[in-house]
């Protein structure tokens, strides 16, 4: 999953930052969510030029609003 975020990076930023998208995170508990996680932080980053933190604050606004979820087990 992280890795095709991150092959498609311009899309996604766009889906999420410019188009109000939302994430489903489903399955296992171990390593792939964080995985993920960061992979949207870094497409955050490149894609929105933004620095660390105010990519990692976007992803909270969009945990907050419900727009990124995660459903593990």
């Amino acid at each position: 999953m992280q890795d095709l975020v991150r092959q498609q990076s311009a899309k996604v930023y766009d889906a999420l930052a410019n188009k109000d998208g939302i994430v489903y995170i489903c399955g296992s508990s171990g390593k792939m969510p964080q995985a993920v996680r960061e992979a949207l932080i870094e497409v955050f980053q490149s894609e929105g030029k933004m620095e660390r933190e105010d990519a990692e604050k976007l992803l909270v606004v969009m945990e907050k609003g419900g727009r990124y979820r995660q459903e593990t087990w």
